[in-house]
């Protein structure tokens, strides 16, 4: 284990069976329900799908975003490592299962928000600091005290969550793995790369490679709250929606169904301090709101509009009127789909 100012070790990647260098750009996460000794209900990535490749940093972070909020955990991030923009000085590596040389760009790990308490002492000097009496205008006066039963969240779980973007060079595969074939072929690489020779093909992969719920220690996994029973399923409909927007762009109720959408995650974004419903903000203000419809009420949520604020059940009823909203018009959009289709091999 490294603390939190030294730098990592970073072990090369080897022996990662699942996925690996498909170079597949439709990949996505598989979210499985499987018993586990904490809670039969809590959703689990199944162990094949610990590790994962992207070909998209937004990709690698919507899967994590998603993990996050399927196993009710909360990560934050721990250390950032660059490794230089010379790639001529790189080092290069060898995945064992493909046979692809890359190189390592960047490292980042995300450690659980139960992790250790890596400002402890000097949240211990503020403490005693905010205790005793302070002066105003050299008159002396005590501070008022408050009695807080909530304690620290930071306990000892050494879950973590380690990301790695690397560039690939699939051209330059070999089936020998031995030490001279190795450095006969980064030979290769390196004078390539300094001669500028476009013909080498780069491919940029991010791996992610996800915790087990095993992995956490020390804390209870958060309650399921009202607003997070709808997040995968508004998240799962509002994609469909947008990948059938081009078909039936010019209907009038998906323009309806988008604008209140966009609508929901304006309320949310604005209203999540006073709410509680941190955890669905920070997961739609970063979802992709579908504005090809044209219609002015999607377009309003670039707008900075005043909202009042409501409790968390006028908000979840909300949330319910949308997510029922949703579900009919994807019923509507598959109708109108397939109508289209047969109107189209009719005419030909």
């Amino acid at each position: 284990m490294t603390s939190g100012n030294e730098t990592p070790e970073i072990v090369e990647i080897v022996n990662d069976e699942y996925m690996l260098g498909s170079g597949n750009s439709d990949t996505e996460i598989t979210i499985e329900y499987i018993p586990t000794k904490h809670d039969d209900s809590i959703p689990y990535f199944a162990g094949q799908d610990l590790i994962q490749w992207y070909s998209t940093i937004e990709e690698a972070k919507h899967a994590i975003e998603l993990y996050q909020i399927s196993t009710h955990t909360k990560f934050i991030k721990l250390n950032n490592h660059k490794y230089g923009e010379d790639l001529t000085k790189s080092r290069i590596r060898w995945d064992s299962v493909t046979r692809v040389p890359y190189i390592m760009l960047r490292s980042l790990n995300l450690e659980c928000q139960h992790a250790k308490d890596r400002n402890k002492e000097s949240n211990e000097m503020r403490r005693k600091r905010s205790v005793g009496p302070y002066q105003v205008n050299g008159e002396q006066k005590e501070r008022k005290r408050y009695h807080c039963n909530k304690g620290s969240k930071k306990g000892n779980c050494k879950a973590t969550i380690n990301i790695i973007e690397v560039l690939r060079f699939p051209q330059y595969r070999t089936d020998d793995l031995a030490k001279p074939s190795r450095t006969t072929t980064s030979r290769l690489i390196r004078k390539s790369l300094q001669k500028g020779d476009h013909a080498v093909y780069k491919e940029f992969m991010v791996r992610v490679m996800f915790p087990p719920l095993e992995a956490h220690s020390g804390h209870n996994f958060g309650e399921v709250t009202e607003a997070q029973k709808y997040i995968l399923q508004i998240s799962e409909l509002a994609s469909d929606i947008k990948k059938v927007s081009t078909v039936v762009t010019s209907t009038d109720l998906l323009r309806e169904v988008c604008g209140n959408l966009a609508r929901i995650m304006e309320r949310l974004n604005t209203e999540c301090d006073t709410t509680g419903c941190t955890e669905l903000a920070e997961f739609v203000k970063k979802y992709p709101v579908n504005q090809s419809s044209g219609s002015s009420s999607a377009k309003r949520v670039k707008k900075q509009i005043e909202i009042l604020s409501e409790s968390d059940e006028n908000l979840n009823m909300q949330m319910k009127d949308t997510l029922y909203m949703l579900q009919d018009r994807k019923a509507t959009i598959v109708v109108t789909t397939d109508q289209e289709v047969e109107n189209q091999q009719l005419q030909t």
